[in-house]
């Protein structure tokens, strides 16, 4: 299967949500949301995870000479503090290896947006994909209605990282934003 099935697979999924997971907390949402994953169909050697620390990750990729994604990923730019874990919602991947690393997902109620929590994710996103772990894609699913994101900030992190997306899932509905539509 290619990342694009994978991606295919996804917004089924979400399109398969009732709609009364959209007005609980994240976790009720993710945890939905993998369980209308499970019901479909990926070759045996993929994946869907929720939370899994990957084996090769590594504080000391060259992911990390990026000002941008420093800074959100550690809360600072600073030294990279050991203690920090970040792990994704939802991967979809091969789970004992790097070999076919398709999805990274991320999670957000639209009631606990803030662009600094959507910078924190995004900069983990692009970590998860254009570090050591290579993942292909990486995806931000804001749950709810929102207005906008006003943020420079968001804008030129997804114009430097074109395989980084943000979704937003109302039921039956997914509206991808990215850099020109911010």
């Amino acid at each position: 299967h290619s990342v694009g099935d994978e991606i295919e697979r996804l917004k089924n999924a979400l399109k398969a949500i009732d709609e009364r997971y959209y007005t609980r907390n994240e976790r009720d949402f993710s945890y939905e949301l993998y369980h209308q994953l499970k019901n479909y169909n990926f070759s045996s050697d993929i994946e869907v995870s929720c939370e899994t620390r990957k084996q090769r990750f590594s504080f000391e990729d060259n992911i990390f000479d990026d000002p941008l994604i420093r800074k959100y990923f550690f809360g600072s730019n600073n030294n990279p503090n050991r203690d920090i874990w970040r792990f994704p919602d939802l991967l979809i991947h091969e789970y004992k290896s790097k070999k076919h690393q398709q999805l990274v997902v991320e999670i957000k109620t639209a009631r606990n947006l803030n662009n600094t929590s959507i910078l924190k994710d995004l900069s983990k996103l692009v970590v998860y994909c254009r570090g050591r772990l290579k993942y292909q894609h990486g995806i931000l699913i804001v749950v709810g209605v929102i207005n906008t994101i006003p943020n420079e900030i968001i804008r030129k992190l997804l114009i430097r990282y074109p395989e980084i997306e943000i979704w937003i899932a109302e039921p039956g509905n997914i509206q991808p934003i990215n850099a020109n539509t911010l």
